[in-house]
Parts: structure tokens; C-alpha cells; sequence
């Protein structure tokens, strides 16, 4: 893989190696740019924003419903290359690549209906049969950081259901931390650093323990229970890093 930099297709020396979460395996590299390599994709970026602006809404529709078909017409082969690169089913990774198009494909109609406003000026006596308009136009040069393993769509910040969920956030590079218990963290291993909250600002968190009478197998949740309070339990509970009320 290369870098598209100032309408070309630039490599470097040095690379980054792209990595399935799921297995490790390496599914590509790309070059590793430098300050050098962003000011100058700045500097051209300034430029085509001149040329953008003087586009009309439907050539900017045209540009953009292109992109839409190119990304259509790839959509298998970037379904199977975010499946790759974030270790998600393939499903998943279909599904992100067609959310891709129908964005592209929304954005392209909305460069259409972008329109301005009029305002009327007869509240003024000097304005009297007189109205001005606005319209709006590029804002110019957007800049942003595209975390690894994200996808198409970049998720800076998600929110999750479950720890599990959170975790594997975390392992695979999509946030940059989050919030989960110390034990799923040493269960994790060297994947990602747990910082402990301080007990000064963490309140605990107290796990009941209880069994169902109506239970179809009430024998075995109770010797369950009489397990967990049993000095062996507590000592396995103890390992993982809870404590007695």
C-alpha cells in the first residue's frame, strides 16, 4: 500500500505493518509519512480547496456520486479488507463498506440542497422592498487524525454494552482507553496498560450472591454458592482482586 499525497502515489523506506486483531497475521504495510509528507498534502489540499469552491452544487454531486460508484463496485473487496484489517466477521465488514456508499451517496445529494437564506430588510426604514441572501460555501481545508484499525468510517469515540466490548476497543486500537475492571485487564496481558483509579475516587462495586428457590437445579447453584463462600472460593476470588464488604 502506498500514500496518495498531492495526486500521486508516494512509498517510503520505512513502513507501518497493518494487523488482523483477530489472528496478528500481517494483511499489509504502508509507508510511514513524516512532518515533510504533511505539510506538503496540506499545501495542496489548500490548493484544490480554491478549485472546489469555484465548483456548482452539481459537479460537486457529479465528483461525489462518482465516488459512490467506485466504492459500490469495490464493495466485496473493502468488505473483506475491513474484515482484515479491524478482525470483525465479514458480515460486519460488508456492512461498514456499504454504510460507506450510502454516506457518499447522502453527502452527494446534500450538495444540491446546501443552499443559503434570504432575510428581509424592511424592518429598517432605509429597507424598505429590499432583502439580502446568504449562501454557503466550502469551509476549506479540514484536517483530522484517522486512528488505526477504525475502518472507513472513523470512530474516535464509541460507546459499548459490556466490558468485553470495551476491551477489544481498546486492544484493537479504536479508542485510546477505557474503562473496565482490573481483571479483564490482566486477562488481556501485554495487549493494553490498565491504569488503577485511585480508591480515593472509586467506589466499590458489591456483587450479591444468591440462589432461586422455584430453580429446576437449585442442588447445584447451592453447592455454587457454598463453593464461593468456602475458603477455597474466597481464596480464588481473592486472586482475582476482590475483597470482603
Amino acid at each position: 500500500m502506498k500514500n496518495f499525497i498531492a495526486g500521486q502515489w508516494i512509498d517510503k523506506a520505512k513502513k507501518i505493518e497493518v494487523r488482523n486483531p483477530f489472528d496478528d497475521s500481517i494483511i499489509d504495510t504502508v509507508p510511514k509519512a513524516d512532518a515533510g509528507d504533511l505539510e506538503k498534502a496540506l499545501a495542496y489540499a489548500e490548493r484544490g480547496a480554491k478549485v472546489m469552491a469555484k465548483l456548482s452544487s452539481y459537479e460537486r454531486w457529479k465528483i461525489l456520486r462518482k465516488a459512490a460508484d467506485l466504492l459500490a463496485a469495490r464493495n466485496e473487496d473493502l468488505g473483506q479488507t475491513i474484515s482484515q484489517e479491524e478482525g470483525k466477521v465479514i458480515a460486519e465488514g460488508r456492512g461498514e463498506a456499504s454504510r460507506a456508499v450510502e454516506t457518499m451517496m447522502g453527502s452527494a445529494e446534500e450538495a444540491k440542497r446546501i443552499h443559503g437564506e434570504t432575510v428581509p430588510l424592511d424592518a429598517d426604514p432605509t429597507g424598505s422592498k429590499k432583502f439580502g441572501f446568504t449562501l454557503r460555501v466550502p469551509c476549506g481545508v479540514v484536517a483530522a487524525e484517522v486512528f488505526k484499525n477504525a475502518g472507513i468510517k472513523v470512530k474516535p469515540v464509541t460507546l459499548q454494552p459490556d466490558v468485553k466490548s470495551v476491551l477489544t476497543q481498546v486492544e484493537t486500537g479504536n479508542v485510546d482507553a477505557g474503562m473496565v475492571y482490573v481483571t479483564d485487564v490482566q486477562a488481556a496481558g501485554s495487549k493494553v496498560n490498565g491504569v488503577t483509579i485511585p480508591a480515593s475516587d472509586n467506589a466499590s462495586t458489591l456483587y450479591p450472591i444468591a440462589t432461586i428457590n422455584s430453580s429446576k437445579h437449585k442442588s447445584i447453584a447451592q453447592a455454587f454458592m457454598n463453593y464461593v463462600l468456602s475458603p477455597a472460593g474466597q481464596q480464588v476470588l481473592t486472586a482475582a482482586g476482590f475483597e470482603k464488604p
